[in-house]
């Protein structure tokens, strides 16, 4: 058979759960994709990077940071050119921006939670999430 050859563009770059994306999401997504496509290093590296979400948080008085969640999957193989691309990613931006992994977070089983699960893992526990958020 015949093989479409899949086109990236900046909307491959970001994949929301529910809703759609904020019109900071899509200028994040956007600048992703042309460091990808204008810097050759990252480029093979970039591929299989997509963001969950982007927020714009005000750090003090006027000033205010981009926090940008990721898969948690892509994290570990991100962390290797999470530095360059975080610095060209603050030059187009022009503000501080921070990468950090989407993690879930389950509720413990009670009397008001009756479903039956697997045993929650102590890495979905709120407290875990909350201190790899701060490691992040």
């Amino acid at each position: 058979g015949v093989q479409k050859m899949s086109t990236f563009t900046s909307s491959s770059k970001i994949k929301k759960v529910n809703g759609a994306a904020t019109p900071f999401e899509l200028r994040i997504a956007k600048e992703l994709y042309e460091i990808g496509a204008s810097n050759s290093e990252l480029k093979t590296q970039m591929k299989e990077l997509f963001i969950l979400r982007a927020k714009e948080v005000e750090v003090s008085k006027g000033k205010s940071a981009a926090v940008v969640f990721i898969s948690f999957r892509v994290m570990r193989n991100f962390r290797a050119y999470q530095a360059t691309l975080q610095a060209e990613l603050e030059k187009k931006l022009g503000l501080p921006v921070c990468f950090v992994a989407h993690r879930r977070i389950i509720k413990p089983q009670s009397k008001k939670n009756p479903r039956k699960m697997q045993k929650r893992p102590v890495s979905r526990t709120l407290t875990a999430v909350n201190d790899a958020y701060l490691e992040d």
